[in-house]
């Protein structure tokens, strides 16, 4: 304020400030005797830090035309928030810079896919946390709305229903943060799904997907069984098989299980049905909420090895000694039939279901002539009904 202590107007020219951090609001011309008028200084408040300057009232004062006085003063930042973000829990995690990218590398779908993600805030404001969003898919759990000064809080993120393959995240932050309200970062990465885990019981060794399994050789009606063991290598999800099918004929499934626990395992059974001789190969295929598998299965199935033993003398005097001809083991197989012949290939007998019992070659024919026939040598054809022969000699003797 100006006070005019005199007896005529006192006249002001101007007022000036030496630093033009302080302004001046004047619209003082003429001060009346007696009259007090005011003016404004004004720090700008632009920058922190200390200021000094002059203030000059230049007047018709007779004694003071020019008057100068100092004017000092201080502004000091005001408390706000700063907002650091940091991935992972550690102190520290790793700093995520506002619009980078944070690679996840590859991921086993259903492994727990949570990831940790810290906010500090490091200014000297609280931290208002107004939102964090990420794609639709993937869910926030967080309970953040502000973070005090110079603490931290955090929030993650749930890929478990992120499809398989590459994926690729934004994630944003809305908070009152003056120098970044909105801080948005990628993260990215690769899912794989999870795979079932097939040991061969027999070798005791982990079976890769598309590999193939060798069941050998076996004899034609003698089916051979191999069993696996399945293992769900994960620590969280069930693995929920959907369709267990083995392409082929010559394969089957014993037992298919359904479902697999966390950590647990189920035996798996196949058996290589051998009905017919020849190569057999076939494909499994395993169909589940994890990766597909397929395995590929071969076994050989061989000719029956005969196991008829023929008694080729024959002699028909009744004192139940070799009295007809005797084929052991011929009931083994119920589809046979038995044909004798004489030296001149002439049919003599012939007869099928041959059992050594109700059915049986006692010396006597029954085709063409029947009747005892002469000694001598004559040849069989036995046919096991499997495709398999056995042909040989018989010498009939009589006394």
């Amino acid at each position: 304020a100006i006070e005019n202590t005199g007896t005529a107007d006192l006249s002001i020219s101007d007022i000036t400030s030496s630093d033009p951090s302080f302004t001046l609001s004047s619209s003082i011309e003429i001060i009346a005797p007696g009259a007090t008028e005011t003016f404004t200084v004004t720090l700008s408040g632009s920058t922190a830090g200390s200021f000094t300057a002059d203030i000059t009232i230049t007047n018709d004062d007779a004694d003071e035309g020019v008057f100068v006085f100092p004017v000092t003063g201080e502004i000091s930042i005001a408390p706000q928030p700063a907002m650091e973000l940091y991935y992972g829990v550690s102190d520290p995690g790793e700093l995520i810079l506002e619009n980078s990218t944070v690679e996840l590398g590859n991921l086993i779908q259903g492994a727990g896919l949570e990831f940790q993600f810290a906010i500090v805030n490091s200014g000297t404001a609280k931290l208002d946390i107004s939102s964090i969003n990420t794609n639709p898919s993937v869910p926030v759990h967080s309970s953040l709305n502000e973070v005090l000064p110079g603490e931290s809080g955090t929030f993650s993120v749930l890929l478990d229903d992120v499809d398989d393959g590459g994926f690729s995240i934004r994630i944003t932050i809305d908070s009152n943060d003056p120098i970044v309200e909105v801080f948005e970062f990628l993260v990215t990465g690769f899912i794989e799904l999870e795979e079932v885990e097939v040991v061969d019981n027999i070798t005791d060794e982990t079976i890769m997907t598309n590999a193939t399994v060798d069941f050998g050789s076996t004899q034609l009606g003698s089916p051979v069984a191999r069993s696996f063991t399945l293992f769900n290598p994960s620590t969280l999800e069930t693995l929920e098989i959907e369709e267990m099918i083995i392409e082929s004929d010559g394969f089957e499934l014993i037992e298919e299980p359904t479902s697999i626990p966390p950590q647990s395992s189920v035996e798996l059974e196949i058996q290589l049905l051998a009905n017919w001789e020849g190569s057999n190969t076939a494909e499994l295929s395993i169909a589940s909420n994890f990766a597909d598998f397929k395995l590929y299965l071969v076994g050989e199935v061989i000719p029956e090895t005969s196991s008829i033993e023929v008694y080729n003398v024959l002699t028909p005097n009744g004192d139940g000694r070799h009295d007809f001809f005797k084929i052991a083991g011929i009931t083994n197989y119920p589809s046979n039939e038995v044909a004798i012949f004489n030296r001149a290939g002439t049919l003599v007998y012939r007869a099928t279901a041959y059992d050594n019992e109700t059915t049986r070659f006692d010396g006597i024919g029954n085709q063409g002539r029947s009747g005892p026939l002469e000694p001598g040598a004559y040849y069989y054809v036995i046919k096991l009904g499997n495709g398999e022969n056995k042909l040989g000699f018989i010498q009939i003797l009589r006394n």
